[in-house]
């Protein structure tokens, strides 16, 4: 999958301030260390970073997805050093979200807001992407209800 050409001139402000750098020159250093997790199946920038409102203040989230059957000790220690790693080329703080362990809310955000990073096998992440969107879909009713119930719940 391609970046959305509107991202292509995102620009990340590194450490000083003075100094930044745009996403497009990020990828291949970004390309080089997922590939080096042979476990990792694609990446996505999300949250602040990705919509271009990001501060001083703000961290780097990435959300990765993972091929599945690795234990939960294993994911635990992909992440924290998933963390240090990017935080080195970000030069932010860094949060890692993983998807295969994430909300279909979550996902659903991730998928419509983020940016693609990394994809190890486009028709694999293709699969990937419409069985979640589908789920969300079909779960959406039960999200709305569960929102319009807290609202009514809270009077907002």
């Amino acid at each position: 999958m391609k970046i959305v050409k509107k991202y292509d001139k995102l620009k990340f402000m590194k450490r000083p301030p003075s100094e930044e750098m745009e996403l497009e020159a990020l990828k291949p250093e970004l390309h080089s260390l997922f590939n080096r997790y042979n476990t990792i199946r694609s990446a996505y920038l999300f949250g602040s970073m990705a919509a271009g409102i990001a501060s001083e203040r703000s961290d780097v989230d990435v959300a990765v997805r993972l091929m599945p059957g690795i234990s939960p000790e294993d994911v635990y220690g992909i992440r924290l050093t998933l963390m240090d790693d990017l935080e080195q080329i970000f030069h932010y703080p860094a949060d890692v979200l993983i998807l295969n362990n994430a909300s279909l809310k979550m996902i659903h955000q991730v998928f419509r807001y983020g940016i693609s990073i990394y994809i190890r096998h486009t028709d694999e992440e293709t699969e990937y992407r419409i069985r979640k969107q589908k789920a969300y879909f079909d779960f959406l009713y039960y999200i709305d209800k569960e929102r319009l119930d807290m609202k009514e719940y809270y009077g907002a």
